[in-house]
């Protein structure tokens, strides 16, 4: 089972993508909006933290592949108990400049729009990038139920997250939507397990065999010899074994006086 869940402040686009979205995704991954818990008038910090650990109970409770979006805040899912059942988070940001954000909830008319909203987009923006940044945001007056032992140890997320960011600003809906659909299913169809054996090492070879032509890529590369520091008409392949002497894949490459030309084995 892997979850996703797309965060943001208002204005982001979470709500207006939710339908472009289940289209896109169909079947294969269930799509939930968070306010779908209900969301009472006195809705608060407490009440969006206590809600995160009943979604998970939710979606850990359905047992399928499924996708969150809403009042999600990456370090709040962490601290939750539920979390402990996750090995790493997917977690996407949707972002927006500040400017745009305001129109698009003065055409949808939201109560209380203010310079606070506008805040708390910027603090999101820097949480996903630093999990350090004013932590108190968070922990001041929470919900009981959080531990925010694992949040207070990070520097980054890359243990315990894959964080993506995706700026709506000049995007269309549908756009939005491809693009979340895009990395969902580039994670989904990513197995997540580790290649065998434990020990690697990589292997330089400076004179490999001719590359398949029909399998190159072609791509254009400027200052060539600034970059890889060789003369020109240089071949070079890196392959990546195991303890065993076995290949499991490695790069191989071409470089003449205008060109590189690279084969992924």
């Amino acid at each position: 089972m892997k979850l996703y869940f797309i965060g943001g402040a208002s204005g982001s686009g979470k709500t207006a993508v939710m339908p472009n979205l289940k289209e896109l995704l169909r079947d294969s991954i269930a799509v939930y909006d968070f306010d779908d818990i209900g969301v009472p008038d006195a809705a608060d910090k407490k009440w969006r933290q206590e809600s995160t650990e009943k979604w998970l109970q939710k979606l850990f409770s359905d047992g399928k592949d499924a996708c969150l979006l809403g009042q999600i805040v990456l370090g709040e899912i962490l601290a939750c108990p539920s979390a402990k059942q996750i090995d790493k988070v997917n977690f996407c940001l949707l972002d927006v400049s500040d400017f745009e954000r305001i129109q698009r909830l003065k055409k949808r008319n939201t109560y209380g729009l203010d310079q606070n909203m506008l805040n708390w987009s910027s603090w999101l923006r820097m949480h996903h990038q630093d999990p350090q940044w004013m932590q108190h945001v968070l922990l001041d007056d929470c919900w009981h139920g959080l531990d925010f032992s694992v949040l207070g140890q990070l520097v980054t997320w890359n243990s315990k997250a894959f964080v993506k960011a995706l700026d709506t600003t000049s995007l269309t809906i549908n756009q939005v939507a491809e693009s979340i659909a895009n990395w969902i299913n580039q994670k989904n169809s990513h197995n997540g397990e580790p290649i065998p054996n434990s020990t690697y090492k990589v292997i330089v070879d400076h004179n490999p065999n001719q590359a398949d032509n029909n399998a190159l890529v072609e791509g254009l590369v400027v200052h060539y010899e600034r970059l890889i520091g060789e003369p020109r008409d240089k071949e070079f392949s890196v392959f990546l074994k195991n303890d065993l002497g076995e290949i499991f894949g490695g790069i191989q490459a071409h470089f003449d006086t205008e060109q590189v030309y690279v084969e992924v084995l």
